[in-house]
């Protein structure tokens, strides 16, 4: 499926807008935000997927939130069971 916009993109969930009260308040450098882009990107085409994608871009958005401060609920996500794990 691809997302049109960024409402598209947020899960069906009460806590899929809990960050907009933060837009504006955190700058990221566009060279992050173009080089995670990247990554994602290889690691999504070829499409179909290969086996073990979702788990090597959870290695990168986990990675990525813990460089941003974000260890402690990156270490909560990691533990939570995944169902294609």
């Amino acid at each position: 499926m691809f997302y049109d916009n960024e409402k598209q993109l947020r899960p069906e969930s009460e806590y899929g807008v809990w960050a907009d009260k933060f837009k504006g308040q955190i700058q990221i450098p566009q060279e992050i935000i173009d080089e995670f882009d990247k990554l994602m990107d290889e690691l999504h085409w070829p499409y179909p997927p290969y086996d073990g994608v979702h788990e090597d871009m959870d290695a990168v958005i986990v990675d990525l939130l813990m460089g941003l401060g974000f260890t402690k609920g990156a270490k909560i996500y990691m533990e939570q069971p995944k169902w294609y794990a």
